[in-house]
């Protein structure tokens, strides 16, 4: 079960978060992003539900190979992660 969204899977939720953040990143609007991932797990409500946990907890999340990541530390950049 989610944990944002608990009536889905892990991997139905990391859909969701994925658009979220794309939207939050402005790389994408809302709509175009339901076009694009029509598959019926990203619906509005699921978005901007997610996005508005997100905004509660200043967060933002990286997605990675193994998951989902959420940083707290909005002010550490890539490089300083490599390090």
């Amino acid at each position: 079960m989610g944990h944002y969204i608990p009536e889905l899977s892990h991997w139905e939720e990391d859909i969701v978060i994925f658009v979220a953040q794309c939207v939050r990143l402005g790389d994408i609007t809302v709509d175009r992003a339901l076009e694009k991932f029509s598959d019926g797990i990203a619906t509005r409500a699921r978005v901007e539900d997610v996005l508005e946990q997100m905004a509660e907890f200043d967060r933002t999340v990286e997605i990675t190979e193994t998951g989902v990541v959420i940083h707290q530390d909005l002010s550490r950049t890539w490089s300083e992660d490599d390090q």
